[in-house]
């Protein structure tokens, strides 16, 4: 088979288990003699026109889109651009009817369009999109309110998007294209400094700007339908154009279901990956306290870290501790450490690095209160046969038996959180208990072949036609 496969950058530049789920299932396809080609956006240099940079590696043929009109993650302001835009459409075509690939997969169009889906369309190649976060409704990605601290069911008609773009800590704009730029400079430390300082000076004054102009009425109303507009177009192309979609959890298929897509494309599917693979299950419990309890993701507020330090503050600190893996504002974190708790706050690791990481957890704790669409860091505590207290609203909390091998709680429920935590404080031996339950994940092999017979049978379908 001729896979041609459209995400967002690569391993080198960016981190996350969408990239890296990306690029494993590629080399494993390539590894059982199918052709894989990638066509991405993510690269900024000083030619500053966006043109395509053609190359093989790993026997992975590349189509890398430089200089790309539309800027990622979480790309704000200019809404129908993702939706639509010439240039972006213009290269992928040019790709596309070079190749002929017998079916496209589109993993994320962010730094891209969704344009891209109206071309595979008029070539009538076989189509899969799947669905690894919200990306489709919200700019933001994650269904989030950042400017009141939750969950966005109701977008107010695009007005609720506005206030985020203005306001959310996501404040990548096409300023951000002269950061990347910057990078080309690394050589030369001087010039790259200079660069990113006067970066740093031209996005603040640039943010004052677009905030002023931004709460203008008539402004503010135009852009919140565009944001309408944008919406309404994802749903309408997945909908009436792709063929196949495919969602990493039930409650991900769900919530796309509420969004209007429909239920009878999707499909739910776990993937697997080579960093989970290689995850080596724990030793059992010996020991009686401190019960060590693990999170793992950085402070964003989504990720529901203040809702954990809320409930632990209230355990007996002889008893318990928390240690916290991921990036971290000094200053929030300055703020915690001066409540004396026993927390300790680890910064962030490299993945090979993490059998010795789980060394030291006896329980994980992925307490969100955002949607998360699966929740990684929960399989990865699995795999290493920890127990997990988790949010309802994760995708990973459809992989545990609730009771049996970890604990299903309330989102942004501090009460039900600490009465998970005092029960394993109160319980040490509910560790082994819970442990002993824990089964081994789908492996990235497993997965590649159920690709296959998705490919395999969609392949045929359109011959049929």
């Amino acid at each position: 088979m001729k896979i041609l496969r459209i995400a967002w950058w690569k391993r080198t530049h960016r981190v996350g288990g969408l990239i890296e789920y990306v690029e494993d299932i590629m080399a494993e396809l390539v590894k059982r003699g199918h052709q894989e080609i990638y066509f991405f956006a993510g690269s900024y240099d000083l030619k500053l026109k966006p043109y395509l940079n053609e190359y093989k590696e790993n026997g992975i043929k590349y189509y890398e889109l430089v200089n790309s009109p539309n800027i990622a993650p979480e790309r704000m302001e200019r809404p129908l651009d993702e939706c639509h835009q010439k240039t972006i459409e213009r290269f992928f075509e040019d790709v596309l009817s070079k190749v002929m690939p017998d079916i496209v997969h589109i993993h994320e169009l962010e730094g891209l369009t969704a344009g891209i889906i109206d071309v595979v369309k008029k070539y009538k190649i076989p189509l899969i999109f799947s669905i690894h976060n919200y990306w489709p409704f919200c700019s933001q990605v994650h269904l989030f309110d950042y400017v009141n601290g939750q969950i966005c069911d109701d977008y107010d008609t695009g007005r609720r998007c506005v206030k985020c773009e203005l306001y959310s800590p996501h404040m990548t704009t096409g300023l951000t294209k002269w950061l990347r730029r910057a990078d080309n400079f690394k050589k030369n430390p001087r010039i790259h400094y200079t660069m990113i300082v006067l970066y740093g000076l031209a996005e603040n004054i640039f943010s004052r700007f677009r905030t002023y102009i931004g709460t203008k009425d008539k402004y503010a109303e135009e852009q919140a339908m565009r944001y309408v507009k944008r919406r309404r177009g994802f749903i309408e192309k997945l909908n009436k154009k792709v063929d196949t979609i495919l969602a990493i959890s039930n409650i991900t298929k769900d919530i796309y279901v509420r969004y209007g897509i429909n239920k009878e494309k999707i499909q739910v599917v776990y993937r697997g990956l080579k960093k989970i693979d290689a995850i080596e299950p724990k030793q059992y419990r010996n020991t009686d306290y401190p019960i060590v309890f693990g999170f793992m993701g950085g402070c964003a507020s989504h990720k529901g870290l203040d809702t954990l330090i809320s409930a632990f503050s209230r355990l007996d600190q002889n008893k318990a501790k928390l240690v916290v893996y991921g990036w971290g504002n000094p200053e929030y974190i300055g703020k915690i450490k001066a409540k004396q708790l026993n927390i300790e706050f680890k910064g962030t690791y490299e993945h090979e690095a993490i059998n010795h990481v789980f060394e030291e957890i006896d329980v994980g704790v992925v307490p969100s209160i955002g949607y998360e669409a699966f929740g990684l860091v929960g399989i990865e505590f699995l795999q290493a046969r920890i127990p997990i207290i988790v949010s309802d609203l994760c995708g990973v909390a459809e992989t545990i038996e609730d009771g049996k091998t970890g604990f299903i709680i309330k989102s942004n429920d501090t009460n039900a959180l600490l009465e998970k935590l005092e029960l394993f404080i109160t319980n040490p031996e509910l560790i082994n208990s819970l442990q002993k339950n824990i089964k081994r994940f789908k492996s990235v092999e497993e997965h590649a072949s159920e690709l296959e017979q998705i490919y395999s049978e969609l392949i045929r379908g359109v011959e049929y036609e």
